[in-house]
């Protein structure tokens, strides 16, 4: 890796680098190890940090890359293995920005799991400029480069998916009256956007039965998603209220009757003389 101009002087290179490893969710824990490598001279070194997770247990490599026209070290990237509770093992290797934001390990975890998570102040350039913006980030399936590393699809806010929108539907808050509770909605829309499943009790307007289900972010269908503990996929339907059904069931009686009373427009024109307005 080049040296990147985005990156502070050689003095304050361990500073900036120990932040980055910092804000990855790993605290202080490898500081030590860190101030070891940059104190080695090697052209590169890898350190490692494993974390047990509500999913899966990670074990997430990163790797540092001295410049070559510097003493200058620079995080390079971190590749993640995530072991599954059935057993099963995903790899993904994820590059760092040296400006703009990057992931923790928890949310680079939550999409190797299939969702996705809400990043802000990501960076890009144009005609030479660069530029911030939002936007829910997921791993491709569909798009695998040669190392086998899924490719992140991005969705940012003009593509129309805000998840405190879809969380504050009739049906939504019908079946989990809490979301009617606002600092309620903010913590799970916050949990959806780290990636996170978030755990909501569906309550049956007709049955009053309480059951915990999970809800997921869904940028790609414009959608929250909602899946029961063993993350089967579940319907929503919002079922009518007595009340309602019979206002329904009365409407239909009124319209029968109002059939049989009132007389077809080709029995009016039979039978009656038609009079001027």
């Amino acid at each position: 890796m080049e040296e990147n101009v985005n990156y502070p002087d050689e003095g304050k290179n361990y500073d900036f680098v120990q932040q980055q490893v910092f804000y990855t969710g790993v605290g202080d824990a490898l500081d030590k190890p860190l101030k070891e490598g940059f104190q080695s001279k090697q052209p590169e070194f890898v350190l490692a940090y494993d974390k047990k997770l509500n999913e899966a247990d990670s074990l997430t490599t990163f790797r540092f890359q001295k410049s070559k026209q510097s003493d200058m070290y620079f995080l390079n990237r971190m590749i993640i293995t995530a072991t599954q509770e059935n057993g099963e093992t995903v790899r993904q290797s994820f590059l760092f920005a040296s400006k703009g934001a990057n992931f923790t390990i928890k949310e680079c975890v939550n999409m190797m799991m299939g969702r996705a998570v809400y990043k802000e102040g990501l960076v890009y350039k144009k005609d030479g400029v660069e530029k911030k913006y939002n936007a829910w980030n997921e791993l491709n399936p569909n798009d695998v480069d040669a190392y086998g590393n899924k490719k992140i699809t991005r969705y940012n806010e003009k593509y129309g998916y805000v998840v405190e929108k879809t969380l504050q539907t009739k049906t939504m808050q019908t079946l989990f009256p809490e979301l009617s509770d606002p600092k309620v909605l903010f913590r799970a829309a916050e949990e959806l956007k780290r990636g996170d499943r978030y755990m909501a009790t569906m309550v049956d307007p007709e049955t009053n039965n309480h059951v915990k289900h999970y809800l997921v972010a869904s940028p790609y269908d414009r959608q929250t998603k909602v899946f029961d503990l063993k993350m089967n996929p579940v319907e929503l339907k919002l079922p009518k209220l007595e009340k309602e059904k019979k206002e329904t069931q009365s409407e239909g009686q009124d319209q029968k009757l109002n059939q049989k009373e009132t007389p077809s427009e080709e029995v009016r024109q039979k039978g009656g003389r038609k009079q001027r307005a």
